[in-house]
C-alpha cells in the first residue's frame, strides 16, 4: 500500500515538473516573439495620453 502512494506521488510530481517547464517555455516563447516583431508598437507620447 505504501509503494502504491509513493508510486502515485512520484507521477504527479512528474506531471507537475512536466507542467511547470511547459508554462515556463511558453511564456519564454511568447518574450522572443515580442521582442522579434517586425513592426514596433508605436511611441506614447504626452500628448496621446488623456
Amino acid at each position: 500500500m505504501k509503494t502504491t502512494i509513493k508510486l502515485m506521488q512520484n507521477i504527479l510530481e512528474k506531471f507537475n515538473l512536466i507542467a511547470n517547464l511547459t508554462a515556463k517555455f511558453l511564456t519564454l516563447h511568447q518574450q522572443l516573439i515580442v521582442l522579434k516583431r517586425s513592426i514596433k508598437r508605436p511611441q506614447i507620447k504626452t500628448k496621446d495620453r488623456l
